[in-house]
């Protein structure tokens, strides 16, 4: 029902099962791989405490804004909890799905190795999805243009360059455009 606000149904799924390839193609052990699953599909899980208006617009947001729509993540992490989820790894990779490689993200500003593996995983695969997939505010991009644009990102410093080239790895074995 979460996945309704932002017109995003079906977007944890896609981030879930595309983490796990991601981290399957990087040759990480099964338990790693199953958590970075269950976190990819559970991170998005508190959106509905942004507003509708700031999560559906269009557009830069103002600070005030980008502050409400930084909540979620933690709020997330609660919600996992009140669920039951208390595996310390997969919440860890849920609060920290929003950091970016060059320090510059959120909650805590971590940057490069300091950022969770499954976090810099469910990142590349959460932006991906985001991209080829229709919101209020965006048309799908066709895929071979989120590849560019995930491109772009690791070069100015925002995705873990492993994380990149296992992604990029896994969709040319598929044979999907990379």
């Amino acid at each position: 029902a979460v996945e309704a606000l932002d017109g995003a149904v079906g977007h944890s799924r896609v981030v879930g099962l595309l983490s796990y390839a991601i981290a399957d193609r990087m040759k990480l052990n099964e338990k790693l791989k199953k958590t970075i699953l269950l976190a990819g599909y559970l991170q998005s899980i508190a959106k509905e405490a942004v507003p509708h208006h700031v999560l559906n617009r269009g557009g830069s947001l103002t600070d005030q804004e980008s502050k409400i729509v930084e909540k979620y993540v933690q709020e997330s992490v609660a919600v996992c909890r009140r669920m039951g989820f208390v595996d310390p790894r997969m919440l860890e990779i849920v609060l920290h799905h929003h950091e970016l490689w060059d320090g510059t993200g959120y909650p805590d500003g971590l940057s490069g190795e300091a950022i969770p593996l499954g976090s810099r995983i469910t990142a590349v695969a959460e932006a991906y999805s985001a991209l080829t997939s229709w919101r209020a505010y965006h048309e799908a991009w066709h895929p071979r243009v989120a590849v560019s644009e995930l491109r772009k990102g690791m070069e100015k410093g925002r995705y873990d360059p492993t994380v990149i080239k296992a992604f990029l790895a896994l969709l040319e074995s598929s044979g999907m455009p990379s």
